[in-house]
């Protein structure tokens, strides 16, 4: 087997001691920093760290709820703008429904005009008056 590199010893001595003051285990650190207070900063660092986090997520949360708002104004809005659209669509086919049921009014008056006109023209004759002279 290969010899743990020097780096890799002392790596692991930092991950222990790191280890050590998160646990509030005695380890022989060079400091002025009584065990106790030791580990009332680890304590401090992880509330710190947690309250943090508390304030991240409030503003995520925050940030997404206005979103929702956001996007829930803006399906009104477009929901307003179809409505507007969809009555401006209705009425441009009921002005082009109307215009084509005026013309098939007015075939139908200018056809029944043809025929009273031709009447006319004929002298005032009967359908039976046609057909008598028809025989």
């Amino acid at each position: 087997m290969e010899d743990k590199s020097k780096e890799a010893k002392k790596y692991e001595l930092t991950i222990k001691k790191l280890r050590g003051i998160l646990k509030s285990d005695n380890v022989s650190l060079p400091t002025k920093v009584p065990a106790n207070e030791l580990q009332t900063l680890v304590e401090e660092l992880f509330k710190e760290e947690n309250e943090n986090n508390v304030k991240l997520l409030k503003e995520q949360l925050r940030e997404l709820l206005k979103k929702h708002v956001q996007m829930e104004s803006g399906i009104k809005e477009k929901e307003k703008e179809l409505a507007k659209l969809k009555k401006e669509k209705q009425a441009e086919f009921v002005k082009a429904s109307e215009e084509l049921f005026n013309k098939i009014s007015d075939i139908d008056s200018l056809t029944s005009q043809y025929g009273e006109s031709l009447k006319s023209a004929m002298g005032e004759d009967t359908e039976e008056d046609i057909e008598v002279d028809a025989e």
